[in-house]
């Protein structure tokens, strides 16, 4: 998908964009991948296109890379549209602290 195609699927419409799903898409790793390559130069585009269109970028279920390089890239505040708190839970798609604390300063 390209980013014109991306316009035509409604992403100019909607609130927030997920980046990832639990596994590897063409934006970024998501948080169960064996890596976490981070964003990739697809992803960095659509980050910027997100943040142009108004569209927040929702870094749930990213690996821990691709999500501060969301955060990062981002020139709009960043949100986890859907997330734990790993102290809480445990789980791998659940945010670490210095998570928490770049999307709260996002």
């Amino acid at each position: 998908m390209d980013l014109r195609q991306a316009r035509r699927k409604g992403w100019g419409r909607a609130n927030s964009r997920p980046l990832t799903t639990a596994q590897c898409p063409r934006l970024g790793d998501g948080c169960e991948e064996r890596t976490d390559a981070g964003l990739s130069k697809f992803g960095l585009a659509a980050n910027q296109r997100l943040n142009e269109v108004g569209v927040a970028v929702d870094v749930s279920h990213t690996g821990y890379r691709t999500t501060m390089e969301g955060m990062e890239a981002s020139e709009r505040p960043v949100v986890f549209s859907h997330a734990c708190a790993q102290g809480a839970y445990g789980s791998q798609r659940d945010l670490r602290d210095d998570q928490i604390h770049a999307a709260a300063a996002s």
